[in-house]
């Protein structure tokens, strides 16, 4: 596994292969790179404007859009669709009372460069649980650790259900080398959302005293993606270190509070600005094709 475009690899990268993904297109005269995108909400660009796909969520300003408009040579198939979990790379997913998308694996072929998949947060609920829920205890319930009880009741806690999650996104990786060959595939790591000290309860309302617990879930989701990755082989968009100073309280946060803002992002989930970034780290691992 080579962790792709953080600033914490940057020495491994400098000793790494050269990120070159040739064109596999049969007229060399028009080289493209086919490019497919799996993901949930987070890779969707949920509210995020211009939504392209109501049902899910999906908008043409997310960061794999935002790639294959910066260039000619992309041909981009984008798979992604809020709420998606693990499962929705191999089943349907119903996104309304009249509507379901195909598996997220459908949209590869033989042909398929590049892959690139984020999922796993929502296996189990476990996003809806950690954000949505947290926050929603924490309203009612502003001082003790409201989230973390009522998790350590549930039969499953969210930290069980990360293990789950393992072998499911295992399992579906080792379906996209199936499906996709030739493909180079990049597992998209999950950012910091909770910040590691300090609160801001106006936009992320937990119990103070579920900060730290809620930021160290936020640690757990994202070292199990990682570690899958290394287990299967592939490489890694660390997004880790990239959004350490963009958490939900930053100054300059990469993630909405607890509110909908239509056109911009949905209620926990990223502004262009994240997307903005996803896009450019992408860039910089993905030269064109023919290029030495």
């Amino acid at each position: 596994m080579r962790a792709w475009g953080s600033s914490a690899a940057a020495v491994a990268l400098a000793t790494a292969v050269p990120l070159v993904l040739s064109s596999c297109s049969a007229d060399p005269a028009d080289p493209v790179l086919d490019y497919v995108a799996l993901g949930d909400s987070y890779t969707s660009g949920a509210m995020l404007a211009v939504q392209v796909h109501e049902g899910c969520l999906r908008s043409d300003h997310n960061y794999p859009s935002l790639l294959a408009a910066a260039r000619d040579d992309v041909r981009l198939t984008d798979a992604s669709c809020a709420g998606a979990a693990t499962e929705h790379l191999a089943v349907a997913q119903a996104v309304g009372e009249d509507e379901t998308v195909p598996p997220q694996l459908d949209a590869l072929s033989e042909d398929t460069d590049l892959v690139t998949i984020a999922l796993g947060a929502n296996d189990g609920a476990f996003a809806q649980d950690w954000l949505f829920t947290c926050a929603a205890l924490g309203r009612e319930h502003p001082r003790g650790t409201p989230c973390r009880d009522a998790d350590e009741a549930q039969p499953v806690p969210m930290v069980d259900r990360l293990e789950v999650m393992a072998t499911r996104l295992a399992q579906g990786l080792a379906e996209v080398r199936e499906r996709a060959p030739r493909a180079r595939v990049v597992v998209v790591g999950y950012p910091q959302v909770v910040p590691a000290s300090g609160t801001c309860r106006d936009r992320l309302p937990m119990a103070e005293r579920d900060y730290s617990w809620a930021r160290e879930l936020n640690e757990a989701l994202d070292r199990t993606v990682r570690h899958v990755a290394e287990g299967a082989g592939v490489e890694l968009l660390d997004l880790w270190e990239l959004s350490a100073d963009h958490h939900v309280c930053a100054e300059q946060p990469w993630f909405n509070g607890q509110l909908d803002q239509p056109g911009r992002a949905q209620a926990y989930h990223p502004f262009l600005a994240f997307h903005e970034a996803v896009a450019e780290e992408l860039a910089k691992g993905v030269a064109g094709p023919g290029s030495q």
